[in-house]
């Protein structure tokens, strides 16, 4: 798992020592499903109704599109969602700066804080959220840099109630990123 950075009521901020992914990377055929593989959404947020992972959340899709717009800083270099049971609806973003140089530990731990801060005073019981700043083994040709992957395990009595705690939190995620 890594070092936890910080560990609070409905989050935990930790850096992982696993070497992720290579960005940008190739489709390919896992026993777990499909990885689509990246797509360079940076500019092109209208890209995003083409993302395999995003078709069954309007949350997570409008997320993909503020995070890629043109006046973000940020970029998306992968995503998931699903209901991992009938109450519980998970999902991820890995992102990262578009300017390498700012991908470093420090920078996305400064994120991780205030991501975790500010959005989990909203809705402090019906989320939890990990923050993992993972090195990368390459991002566009270049080394030694990190993304943070922001996970989100949305809670509820229904599926629907789980899925309207999701949307919530994603709501807030676009404006901490653009600030």
């Amino acid at each position: 798992m890594g070092t936890i950075i910080k560990k609070g009521q409905g989050y935990e901020i930790y850096c992982s020592n696993t070497l992720g992914s290579v960005v940008p990377y190739a489709p390919e055929k896992r026993v777990d499903g499909q990885n689509h593989g990246f797509k360079d959404l940076r500019d092109r947020p209208h890209l995003v109704k083409f993302i395999p992972e995003v078709s069954t959340s309007a949350g997570l899709a409008a997320l993909l599109r503020e995070v890629n717009s043109y006046r973000s800083a940020m970029m998306t270099l992968g995503c998931d969602r699903m209901l991992i049971s009938p109450n519980c609806v998970s999902s991820y973003v890995a992102i990262a700066f578009r300017e390498s140089w700012r991908n470093r530990p420090r920078s996305l731990a400064t994120l991780a804080r205030r991501l975790a801060r500010e959005v989990l005073v909203t809705e402090p019981l019906k989320i939890r959220i990990a923050l993992s700043i993972e090195p990368l083994r390459n991002f566009f040709g270049e080394k030694d840099c990190f993304e943070l992957l922001l996970k989100i395990f949305a809670y509820g009595a229904t599926p629907q109630q789980a899925s309207a705690a999701f949307e919530h939190v994603r709501r807030h995620v676009p404006r901490l990123l653009a600030d």
